[in-house]
């Protein structure tokens, strides 16, 4: 009977471990591309469309960086984003200004940034909804 139990036990040990999957080394293959984003504004009414990248931070493992003319920025600025899984990341950066928020991988074609920018004391709150280019 010991000789049955022991044989159930390493027969569900083995499927167990055969079946678990090595754990996801890098999640910015998801978030890499070409995206845009359109900014309205309501005095003077207007609309304004913002074209960048997010490339892979070859430096830093997780990391993107966003093109800064994806938030109304000189396309100059590197925005740091560290991803924690394929559909969340976190932004804190700082050069002149800061920027620290979240960013939610909404779909396959859909990143939502949500950030507080804070520069001379005043802090502003901004949702940027950037699309996929195709």
């Amino acid at each position: 009977m010991k000789r049955v139990g022991f044989l159930i036990v390493a027969i569900f040990t083995t499927l167990f471990i055969i079946s678990c999957e090595p754990e996801k080394e890098d999640y910015t293959d998801e978030w890499v591309g070409n995206w845009q984003t359109m900014q309205e504004t309501n005095f003077p009414q207007s609309k304004y469309l913002h074209i960048g990248t997010i490339t892979k931070d070859e430096s830093t493992r997780n990391q993107i960086i966003l093109s800064g003319g994806l938030l109304s920025l000189s396309p100059s600025y590197k925005i740091p984003v560290k991803i924690s899984s394929e559909l969340r990341g976190s932004i804190d950066y700082t050069n002149g200004f800061t920027i620290k928020g979240t960013a939610l991988h909404d779909s396959k074609d859909t990143i939502v940034l949500r950030m507080n920018i804070s520069q001379n004391n005043a802090t502003t709150y901004d949702t940027i909804t950037l699309t996929r280019r195709k």
